[in-house]
């Protein structure tokens, strides 16, 4: 604004400097008209700061539209929630030998829980609340993950804690339990949770955060005991399903016999334990919390999944 300043400053001079000088030709030269010269003279300068104007005028309303969006943002994250994540694990129920004729396939299934609770540490309320989660496990230096479900939550006032438990099903060759083995670290387990709402001045927030799954000494032997349960029925089971491909269309009294020997012999090897809990570590430098537009905030729901029922859930892929 300054330099328009001054370039009009510049423009007003000449336009003097101009009429002086026309003054001065006209008298000495009696062809020269010095209302015309004026008047054209005059004209070209009007369109110059007329040009000048709408400039001015453009860049007002520029910095006026930066300063009402400035004013936006601040109204919608004024009243700013903050959610916590607190006492969160991993519960995984006890594994179960399931086996599929047609296919003749067999799996081991277990269901996941990612449990714990939400805590608005803020003074303002959370309206429109999703959490949804995501499990990695490295296998052979494959990443393999799964989507959980996701839990809504309609309002979460001021320093109100609620429950929530996110199911993970599709893990047919438990990898996690190979991954949950791992000796070193890099090769742990890692959930990834997601959570997005919105305040009451119409404001978008996301967070992200990631930690890793670490089992714990009071159940490590039932862990060890499961997974050596697993991989010694992953050996058995490939002799018993050739033997039960056979049987099923010529004797099926004998391949429910042979059927119900092996379910019951893996039911045996992992033990009376219904559940396991699984700690959940902070990793450090993985927590991001931001103010996202409408856009960016539908995009992200869009990822979400609100499946009721284990067979809606994403698989392992």
């Amino acid at each position: 604004m300054k330099r328009i300043r001054v370039f009009s400053y510049i423009v007003v001079a000449i336009l003097v400097l101009s009429f002086v000088l026309l003054g001065i030709l006209s008298s000495k030269n009696d062809k020269i008209d010095f209302i015309s010269s004026v008047a054209g003279v005059s004209s070209f300068f009007v369109a110059i700061c007329t040009a000048i104007n709408i400039f001015v005028v453009t860049k007002q309303i520029d910095i006026t539209s930066k300063q009402l969006e400035e004013m936006q943002k601040e109204r919608e994250t004024a009243q700013q929630p903050l959610l916590v994540v607190k006492g969160d694990y991993l519960d995984i129920d006890k594994p179960r030998l399931f086996y599929t004729p047609p296919s003749d396939e067999y799996s081991f299934l277990s269901r996941y829980h990612y449990s714990g609770s939400l805590y608005n540490a803020s003074s303002f309320p959370a309206v429109e609340i999703d959490i949804c989660a995501e499990l990695s496990v490295i296998r052979d230096g494959k990443e393999y993950k799964a989507q959980s479900g996701t839990q809504q939550m309609t309002v979460l006032i001021a320093e109100e804690e609620r429950s929530f438990d996110l199911m993970f099903a599709g893990d047919e060759r438990a990898y996690l339990f190979d991954s949950l083995r791992e000796l070193r670290a890099e090769n742990l387990p890692v959930l990834s949770y997601t959570i997005t709402f919105k305040n009451l001045c119409g404001g978008y927030f996301i967070i992200h955060d990631k930690i890793m799954l670490v089992p714990n000494d009071v159940d490590k032997n039932t862990l060890i005991q499961w997974h050596s349960a697993i991989n010694k029925a992953k050996i058995e089971t490939k002799e018993v399903i050739e033997y039960l491909r056979i049987a099923k269309n010529n004797n099926p009294k004998l391949w429910e016999e042979k059927y119900g020997e092996l379910k019951t012999g893996f039911d045996k090897e992992v033990g009376g334990e219904t559940n396991i809990i699984i700690d959940a570590k902070q990793m450090p430098n993985n927590f991001s919390f931001s103010a996202v537009s409408k856009d960016d905030f539908v995009k992200e729901k869009e990822k979400h999944q609100y499946g009721k029922f284990v067979h809606k859930l994403t698989s392992c892929q």
